[in-house]
């Protein structure tokens, strides 16, 4: 009977059906098999079944798959447990073991396992290369901290690919940044996704040859690197390199002032920079070019040793740029001077809906176990004469005149990042002197987890008729890289059927996943920690 309905008709009609339904029309009829394949294998999934279990992944199962029908391939684990020692090199157990037609320029292969690629996936006549040349998004994350990675033959090739829109490569190693200038240039007339994670400079550079801040004889140093060596910007780029480019995130990147020529401003939607050495001037030489800037979403990470003691005068100077930011992520050395931060931000109030400020310090007190460590600032850098003067008149504030969605802030008497709460207890909850350690993942329920009496009374206080009426949701936790610390996660809704103000919400209950879902940009943005190695 399906046979007979008009292909268009039966096209329809296949959409509409489940994986499992798909499965089974497919043993029908070879004529049927045929005319469901394309909608049965057009996304390919692959998850191994623990962080644990990597090395179980078979490179020989993809010969076995019809991807010339995929659109998506994908390798995927997520970097919760395992952020040291990630790579099966590491271990004894053989990793990844054995095993031309041109497909859809739509298509996406994603290798998210955070473990070396063999050559045999991604190498010269490797199996992607030679089945799907025309991938439009490629997405790698890889390991850059696997000691083993050069004992081995894992050269991965991105030549081949020509009609790239989006590219990841997040812990790439130094051999592999050969590959990431390929697939830049090669694409970079039509590249509209850039995103690159090099998760510690520090420890690639060396890896690189470059121990000191001198040139080698191509004029080469570790600064200009990723702008000399990878995008290879000289005289004779084109100018700007990357002219489709909507949205830019470079993690661990160090940046130079010519790179700010290499970006057309005006398609620039989103651009990301955390921790990547010489961000401030590459800002500053954006302001002198007078770009005409159309971001609706920035994100800046800093720390003392990546930018110079003006950033925040380089700051507010390109938010000045510009109108219609909707997303402002900032991440700082503090203390600084927040009011005066705030009141630049408040220039963008007509569009501005999601706001996060997360000042951290270091530790300077000698005596402390924690010397030196870096740990989230309790004030705010709001005292005194300022502290005063907005609460006495809360319209002083800055952030009053925003009409925000979403705000982030990391302040007094507060833990909220991961890495304090190796140290310091919670301010909001509390648990058995039993459970993991706070770095670990937890199945637990809500019913192991109690509120301090001070978190409690704020949002007792927050939720209540002198709170604030329109807010709908606390979170509270650090919820980077996927929100792999979860021990001290928690989200607290307002109750609107009387009794109590507001109500726990369990772990990936429907209301945790909407407000998850809405706000993973921002509940993400700012990592205290990197990807791996932390």
């Amino acid at each position: 009977m399906l046979s007979r309905l008009p292909p268009a008709v039966l096209d329809r009609v296949i959409k509409k059906l489940r994986k499992r339904d798909l499965k089974a029309l497919s043993r029908v009829s070879k004529h049927l098999h045929a005319v469901v394949a394309g909608a049965l294998w057009q996304s390919i999934t692959i998850k191994p079944r623990s962080e644990d279990e990597l090395h179980r992944m078979v490179v020989a199962a993809l010969a076995q798959i019809p991807l010339d029908y995929a659109r998506r391939l994908q390798f995927c684990a997520g970097v919760q447990r395992v952020t040291a020692d990630r790579c099966p090199h590491a271990h004894e157990d053989e990793f990844l073991s054995d095993s031309d037609d041109e497909e859809e320029s739509d298509s996406e292969y994603h290798w998210d396992l955070g473990t070396c690629i063999s050559s045999e996936i991604l190498g010269i006549g490797g199996i992607i290369p030679l089945r799907q040349p025309l991938i439009r998004s490629l997405s790698l994350t890889t390991d850059s901290t696997c000691r083993f990675f050069y004992d081995r033959e894992y050269n991965i090739d991105l030549s081949p690919f020509r009609q790239l829109r989006c590219l990841r490569w997040r812990a790439p190693q130094a051999d592999n940044l050969a590959a990431v200038s390929d697939a830049i240039r090669n694409n970079s007339s039509h590249l509209q996704k850039l995103e690159l994670d090099f998760v510690k400079w520090s420890n690639l550079h060396q890896n690189l040859g470059y121990f000191s801040d001198e040139e080698d004889e191509e004029g080469i140093t570790a600064q200009n690197y990723f702008a000399r060596a990878v995008l290879r910007l000289d005289k004779h780029s084109p100018c700007p390199l990357l002219p489709e480019i909507r949205v830019l995130s470079l993690t661990q990147v160090p940046l130079v002032a010519s790179m700010a020529n290499a970006i057309n401003f005006s398609t620039l939607a989103s651009l990301t920079l955390r921790m990547c050495f010489g961000w401030d001037d590459f800002l500053e030489r954006a302001v002198q070019l007078n770009v005409s800037p159309k971001l609706k979403s920035l994100e800046i990470q800093d720390s003392e040793s990546v930018s110079s003691e003006f950033w925040d005068k380089i700051l507010e100077d390109f938010l000045a740029t510009f109108e219609g930011l909707e997303e402002l992520f900032i991440y700082q050395p503090g203390p600084t001077s927040t009011l005066h931060l705030w009141e630049c931000i408040s220039n963008h109030h007509a569009s501005l809906k999601r706001l996060v400020h997360h000042q951290r310090i270091i530790n300077t007190d000698e005596a402390s176990p924690y010397f030196e460590e870096e740990h989230d600032l309790p004030d705010l850098s709001i005292r005194g004469h300022d502290l005063r003067r907005i609460s006495e008149d809360p319209s002083l504030n800055p952030l009053a005149k925003l009409d925000l969605e979403f705000i982030g802030l990391s302040c007094v008497p507060e833990r909220l990042s991961g890495s304090d709460l190796k140290h310091y207890a919670s301010w909001a909850v509390s648990r058995n002197s039993n459970q993991a350690n706070p770095s670990t993942r937890s199945n637990e329920t809500r019913s192991s987890l109690s509120l301090r009496d001070e978190f409690g009374q704020f949002a007792d206080w927050v939720f209540g008729p002198e709170g604030i009426p329109s807010l709908q949701s606390v979170v509270f936790g650090d919820f980077a890289h996927g929100g792999r610390v979860t021990l001290h996660n928690l989200l607290c809704h307002r109750c609107v059927d009387g009794g109590s103000n507001y109500r726990l919400i369990g772990d990936y209950g429907p209301e945790w996943i909407e407000v998850r879902d809405e706000y993973r940009y921002a509940m993400e943005a700012c990592p205290a920690e990197p990807l791996l190695g932390g």
